[in-house]
């Protein structure tokens, strides 16, 4: 592929978007692929609901022990490395935690990758630096869930935890 070139966009992508939003293509000049973004007319609180919708369903179907309604959710969009989805933009949706009722080493407990050309959530990161590969269940049919599990500090120490929140919530925590 030579630099600048637009005639690599994945076709199937373009069919399977959603055709109620408009689709704006950019090309991104330092790595020669086109980009689009389904989210970038809407307007910031649309966009947002949207992907914090994605990332819910996402976690509550593989890591369902992850997910808390303690506070909204950070967005940010990002883009990858040039190598490893080949410089495509993505979403990351953080989930936190109550740092009154739980504790852990990182300030969040799962953040979910969604692309941004095509809505789709693609990657789970736990807090405890494990990843799951969303993509690659669905292809494999997969129905695996990921269990809930407190990272370990110093020699095999969980850290203190509420133990009522290792299960799925449906209900908020605070408003």
């Amino acid at each position: 592929m030579y630099r600048g070139s637009s005639k690599y966009i994945n076709n199937r992508q373009e069919y399977e978007t959603n055709t109620n939003h408009f689709i704006g293509i950019t090309t991104d000049h330092d790595t020669g692929y086109a980009q689009k973004n389904i989210f970038e007319k809407m307007s910031q609180n649309r966009r947002d609901s949207i992907l914090i919708e994605t990332a819910k369903n996402a976690i509550l179907k593989y890591a369902p022990g992850y997910y808390r309604d303690y506070k909204k959710p950070e967005v940010i969009l990002k883009k990858t490395v040039p190598d490893k989805g080949l410089g495509r933009f993505f979403y990351l949706v953080t989930y936190f935690y109550d740092p009154l009722k739980e504790k852990f080493p990182k300030d969040y407990i799962v953040k979910v990758y969604i692309w941004a050309d095509n809505g789709k959530a693609f990657r789970l990161y736990f807090m405890t630096n494990w990843a799951f590969n969303i993509e690659m269940a669905e292809k494999n049919n997969s129905s695996n869930i990921v269990p809930f599990s407190v990272p370990r500090v110093g020699k095999g120490t969980p850290l203190p935890v509420d133990s009522s929140k290792n299960v799925p919530r449906k209900f908020k925590v605070y408003k």
